[in-house]
Formats: C-alpha cells, structure tokens, sequence
C-alpha cells in the first residue's frame, strides 16, 4: 500500500473538471479538507466548482512555493494537503527544486482542448470573450 505525502501539488486547465476531481479525491479518508468554509466554495450551474483554497491569478491565495504561506491555508495540521491551482504546471521546476517539497507528490489533469472549452463555456467563465484561439497541444504520453 502506497503512503500518501503530505502535500500533493494539483493542477488542470479550466473546464478540465479538476475540481470535481479534486473534490473525489479528498473524500479519500487521510485527506485534510480544513481549507474548506463558505468563503471557499464556488458553485456553477450543475458542477460542483471550487472548494478550498485556490492559488494564482485571480484566486484568493498568492501562488508562491513558500510552505508556511501555503500550510497556513489550512485550519487543522496534519493529513495530505491538496493544494490546487490552475499554475503549478508553470512552476514544476521551482517546486521540485525546494528541499522542502522533494517528497510531494504533482499529478495534473489533462482533458482535451475542446472539451475544455466547452466546459468554460458551460461554467460561464468565458462568455465576454468575443474570439478564442484554440492552440493546439501535444498529445500525451
């Protein structure tokens, strides 16, 4: 049986549905879901949206690589921390460069760009923007 670490750094593109996801995963018995209060949650339309503490652009929390900061998101000590942002895969270097995050887990969530899209849409995120470009990305591994 695999031990959980005690931080997992956990990322995926807007309308991948990484929060649903997210939140299945920290039902996991061991998970510390003291990130959570009213303040915390955003809901939209049938998906379940946002629960906890976000880091990066236009979230609540600054996303910066210092533990305290991030720790202190947390009300209660202890347990595996999910810590989401929509950036940590810009910052996979830094984060894998600190001592401090060497035994942290990373897992990010990948659904295809027009799905994506269309899951941004139905969240209502994306409805002033008059034209998109969809780039095309890699196929992964």
């Amino acid at each position: 049986m695999t031990t959980l670490p005690n931080h997992i750094f956990f990322t995926g593109a807007p309308g991948s549905r990484w929060s649903g996801i997210a939140q299945t995963i920290e039902s996991i018995p061991g998970f510390n879901t003291s990130d959570r209060n009213p303040n915390r949650e955003y809901t939209h339309n049938t998906y379940s949206g946002h629960k906890g503490a976000y880091f990066g652009h236009g979230m609540e929390c600054i996303l910066i690589t210092n533990g305290n900061y991030i720790d202190r998101q947390w009300s209660e000590p202890g347990g595996t921390k999910l810590i989401k942002s929509h950036e940590w895969a810009f910052n996979l270097t830094s984060i894998r460069k600190k001592k401090q995050w060497r035994d942290s887990w990373v897992m990010m969530v990948y659904r295809p760009d027009m799905a994506c899209y269309s899951g941004t849409k139905q969240a209502d995120l994306i409805s002033n923007i008059p034209t998109i470009v969809i780039i095309k990305t890699a196929t992964p591994c």
